[in-house]
């Protein structure tokens, strides 16, 4: 199982941007591999899981419990008005893939955080490859691909994790914003969002990002252009 989680791997970050990491990508998902295979991790329960340090963000409310832990890989999006470098790019929302990753944080929440780098480095267009990855980390029981995330017409981050046949979502507003606390200029910062619409899930945490910070300035981007990112999503309901 193990040489086989490792070879599907392999093909998933062929085209992968960061090719020279291969040998430590290929570790990272070989441990991932190992520990799930032999801790038989299914449906993992995340009753006794805690929201790891989040520096300023106020913490869940008291009587809601974590429900999902997800990665979520994709683009933030931005505009530019014209070619200036004077001139910062706007927020234009953002569209990513929820992986379901559950497990990692009720079983090995340090693995979990060396998870979204290695997520971040393979290309968004590898993510089919990441899905059949997912199949072999666990059992069939257990959808790899838990969701999406994108902005509705209000602008409202929305949360939709309906796609492994639950029902839970919801629209959100930003709650509290705090620096990314390794490179706030290339990391987006950490976020806690509160639900203005939904079901079954009512507050949720974006951690431990990588990547998603727009250029100082538009020189050369006028119109709308993505900058690739991954993070934490911790939902709680």
């Amino acid at each position: 199982m193990l040489l086989t989680n490792l070879l599907l791997f392999c093909l998933a970050i062929i085209h992968a941007e960061a090719l020279p990491s291969l040998p430590d990508l290929a570790t990272t998902f070989s441990q991932i591999s190992f520990y799930l295979d032999n801790a038989h991790v299914s449906n993992c329960s995340l009753a006794k899981t805690s929201l790891p340090p989040h520096r300023s963000l106020p913490g869940p409310s008291p009587d809601l419990h974590l429900k999902y832990v997800t990665v979520g890989r994709g683009t933030q999006n931005y505009t530019c008005q014209e070619d200036s470098n004077t001139t910062a790019s706007q927020a234009a929302g953002a569209v990513a893939t929820l992986l379901d990753v559950s497990c990692l944080a009720a079983f090995n929440p340090a693995l979990l955080h060396n998870f979204t780098p290695v997520v971040r480095a393979v290309n968004s267009e590898t993510l089919p490859f990441l899905a059949l990855l997912g199949s072999q980390l666990s059992s069939s029981a257990t959808k790899f691909i838990l969701g999406k995330h994108e902005f509705n017409a209000a602008g409202q981050p929305v949360f939709d994790l309906q796609l492994a046949g639950g029902s839970d979502w919801m629209a959100t507003k930003k709650n509290a914003s705090s620096g990314a606390p390794d490179d706030n200029t290339a990391n987006v910062p950490w976020l806690k969002l509160t639900s203005v619409n939904g079901t079954g899930i009512t507050e949720v945490y974006r951690l431990h990002t990588v990547g998603g910070q727009p250029p100082t300035n538009c020189q050369n981007r006028k119109g709308t252009f993505q900058v690739e990112y991954a993070a934490e999503y911790w939902f709680y309901g």
